[in-house]
């Protein structure tokens, strides 16, 4: 039997790959619920690997508070004030962003589904939200940070590998971004 897309040829003329300026529909399926938090995911993915305020509003926390920290086990009692403070920072920054970006965006609806829907957010996004809330997890991130800013030991990106991002550039060719 003789096919019939045999003599068919397509080149790129073709077809739309929807060029710069042409608007991408994407498709949505689920509940309503699951669909305004796959958007928040999204958004939030594209925040904290992406968002030059963001990292700076972090970074900035770290560089006034790092020099406080050390790699001891034992834990000072000033740190517990200053953790308090990067939460709070971090969550209202998070908060304030997710609203520009998501329409009717909710933190108190968005955290119920996180804690039910964790196994939905990628490793290190997942360990990036466990800094805020995560005491040993936010003091490894600033003493790496301390430790980028004295030029010895791991530098802060190496901590989080994001790969494979779409709508981020990378730079040339790269297809990971360090955070």
């Amino acid at each position: 039997m003789e096919s019939k897309f045999e003599d068919t040829s397509f080149g790129e003329e073709d077809f739309d790959l929807g060029g710069e300026g042409d608007d991408c529909i994407m498709e949505s399926s689920g509940t309503a619920d699951e669909i305004r938090f796959d958007e928040a995911v999204g958004a939030l993915e594209d925040i904290l690997v992406c968002d030059d305020e963001f990292r700076e509003i972090q970074e900035g926390f770290f560089d006034s508070h790092c020099d406080k920290f050390t790699d001891e086990e034992e834990n000072r009692v000033e740190y517990t004030a200053i953790f308090e403070d990067y939460t709070t920072l971090m969550e209202t920054t998070l908060e304030r962003l997710l609203s520009d970006k998501v329409n009717g965006f909710s933190m108190h609806d968005f955290e119920k589904q996180l804690i039910n829907r964790k196994e939905d957010i990628a490793g290190e996004i997942f360990d990036l939200l466990l800094s805020f809330s995560d005491f040993l997890e936010f003091k490894s991130l600033i003493c790496a940070f301390k430790a980028e800013k004295e030029g010895s030991g791991a530098q802060l990106g190496d901590l989080l590998t994001v790969s494979n991002i779409v709508g981020c550039s990378t730079g040339a060719g790269d297809d990971s971004m360090k955070v």
